[in-house]
Formats: structure tokens, sequence, C-alpha cells
């Protein structure tokens, strides 16, 4: 499938569970694109909906491969199933729910051919909600600006690159499993760990859905004190002549975590007291 460099293949993972009233718009934004030396893998974590027989009918597609794992195996697996059947140059992810921009994967190549020393880039994105609803900001914005850099950028700013943003290399890398959420930072961080640079198109390429339900205060907050946590304690094991920058990002992105919360929490005191006052 790979064409030579003018061409290179890029493999475009979507992950599937439980999208039925998404999927099909996700996998059709993928194969709308202007860029059309793809290879489209879609992985199924044993979805109990309709997601398996609507991806189903994209099997006449030469450029789709189709998987259904016999069990769920979670977010952070079925990466890695997907990720297995990667043969391109360089790799997308996206999710089950997400949108491209028809151009997308053409501007992303464009960039990284243009530097030999890039391993990823990334771009700006549409928020929209379950109904498909512009929610009237990006995924990049004023306190969470576009960044470029390398190893440190990341280590010391978190993921600031949504997922279905993301182009990278194909280095053989796969998630960390001992991670109960999507291990992303840690993936990125061990991508770049050996050298590479970070770039950035200042475009909005694709629309990332959030859902109402897919937040909550007290528990996302001990989650993601975890993640943090765990991502930096184990790339710190692999890699400790990084040992000292990773501290340092730890306490950084600790203090700059709890004063979101906390600040989300009080404007949510705020907001309730204010309603209680109409009564």
């Amino acid at each position: 499938m790979k064409t030579g460099n003018n061409n290179p293949l890029v493999s475009v993972v979507i992950l599937s569970y439980n999208n039925e009233l998404y999927i099909k718009d996700s996998i059709e934004s993928v194969l709308n694109q202007t860029y059309k030396n793809l290879q489209i893998i879609i992985t199924d974590d044993c979805s109990n909906d309709k997601s398996f027989e609507i991806i189903s009918s994209f099997k006449g597609d030469e450029r789709v491969v189709i998987n259904r794992n016999s069990i769920n195996l979670g977010i952070t697996k079925n990466f890695n199933v997907g990720l297995d059947l990667c043969k391109g140059d360089y790799i997308v992810f996206t999710g089950g729910d997400d949108l491209f921009q028809e151009k997308k994967i053409e501007k992303q190549v464009k960039l990284m051919k243009s530097n030999s020393n890039l391993k990823m880039c990334y771009h700006n994105a549409f928020l929209i909600d379950e109904n498909g609803k512009y929610l009237g900001k990006n995924f990049n914005h004023k306190y969470s600006p576009f960044r470029k850099g390398d190893i440190l950028t990341s280590l010391y700013c978190g993921t600031f690159n949504c997922g279905c943003t993301t182009m990278i290399i194909n280095s053989n890398l796969k998630f960390n499993e001992n991670i109960k959420s999507t291990s992303d930072w840690l993936f990125y961080l061990d991508l770049l760990s050996e050298g590479g640079e970070i770039d950035f198109i200042d475009e909005n390429l694709s629309s990332y859905r959030r859902h109402s339900n897919s937040y909550t205060y007290n528990s996302g907050y001990f989650r993601s004190l975890e993640h943090i946590l765990t991502t930096l304690f184990l790339f710190s094991v692999r890699h400790p002549k990084y040992f000292f920058h990773a501290l340092i990002s730890m306490i950084y992105q600790t203090s700059l975590m709890t004063f979101n919360f906390f600040r989300i929490f009080l404007k949510a005191i705020i907001k309730q007291t204010n309603s209680s006052k109409h009564f």
C-alpha cells in the first residue's frame, strides 16, 4: 500500500465502543479525506449496540480494516490492538464519535514531510456536543495555547494535543496498559524521549465531541491526579536522565490541576447560590 516518500501511507485508527449514533459520520469523515493513501483501521471493543453492524457496512472499501474484540478490553488495550494493525509511515487516532475536516490529513502529511525531525504534529479542534452543535470554543484556547517544541515541552505542559488532532510517526510504540485511563501522555513522552520535535497547524481540522455526562468533579480530580503521578513515575523510571524534569513537572501539573478543579468547584457553588436566591 505504500507508494514512496511523495505519498506516504497514513494509518488511521478509529476506536469504537457503543458509538452507533456517531460512528457512520466519523468513518465517512475519514473516507472523504482529500489525502487518499490511507489504511483505515476500525477496532470495535465489543459494542453492545448497533455500532459493529454499521462498521461492517464499510468492509467493501479496500482501505478499511475491521476488527472486533471478542471481549471488552478497555480503551488502552483497544488502542494497542489498532496499533498492531498499522502499516503506515504515519499514524492518526480518532474516537468513533469525532469528525475530521476533509483536508486534515493532507495538511498534516505536508507538515510532517517538511521537517524530518518531526515526530508529532497536531492542530486545533472544534468542541461539539452530542448533537454536533458547536460549543462556542475550541480545544486550544487562551488558557491552553498552541505549543511546539520537544520532550521538555511535553513534560512540562502535559497533554495539550487532543487525540483526534494528532499525527505521529510510526515508531512501533505501544500504549502502557498499566495506566487505567488513556496513557497518551506517556506514549508521547516515550516517542520524544530519544529526540524529535512537535509542531502544530493553527487551524481547526477536526471536531472533538464533548459529552455532558463525561465529567464529574470528585472522581475526575482523583483520576487526573492518579494519571499525572503514574505517568511521570513510569517515565522517570524508564528514562532516569529526565528525573529532575519529571519531578518539577509533577509539582507544576498537580498544582495547576488542583487550582483548576478548585476554580470550577467554586464557580459551581456560586452559580448554585445565585440560583437559590431566585426562589
